[in-house]
């Protein structure tokens, strides 16, 4: 049964960032595509803020994922989240590889996108709220 996730952004790395479109995943959680979202299509989810898949094999927690955002903005605090994620290495767009996907909660989509910085800090980092896996767990949200 496929799965269908849609955001104000997708993000797949390598520079590929999806303005209103949404993910598909295939009966093995693995990535069938990425499509404009132009009309409301059944049994889609919509999410706010940023979605990106993470191949299964990194068996990663929200909460490491959190921090090493957390700590990346502190090294790169001119960079986006799009850029924060890509330094990762975790985004994962290829085909038949299982993947979860996450979103970034409470992030200042402005911000994320052009990497407003003020006085040395991301303030895109310093709204993120929560790191939320939506693909396999239900919306269990993880605080920090």
């Amino acid at each position: 049964m496929k799965k269908r996730f849609a955001a104000h952004y997708i993000f797949l790395g390598e520079g590929k960032i999806y303005k209103q479109y949404y993910l598909e995943l295939g009966d093995n959680n693995d990535i069938a595509g990425v499509y404009p979202l132009e009309t409301e299509i059944e049994g889609t989810v919509f999410h706010n803020g940023i979605l990106f898949p993470v191949s299964d094999k990194w068996n990663l927690h929200p909460v490491e994922i959190l921090d090493k955002l957390k700590e990346l903005s502190q090294l790169y605090p001119e960079d986006s989240v799009f850029r924060l994620l890509e330094y990762s290495g975790w985004v994962c767009d290829e085909r038949d590889v299982p993947v979860h996907v996450f979103q970034l909660d409470g992030i200042d989509l402005v911000a994320a996108k052009f990497a407003v910085n003020d006085e040395n800090h991301n303030p895109c980092m310093k709204s993120l709220s929560s790191v939320i896996p939506i693909s396999l767990y239900g919306n269990r949200r993880l605080q920090v």
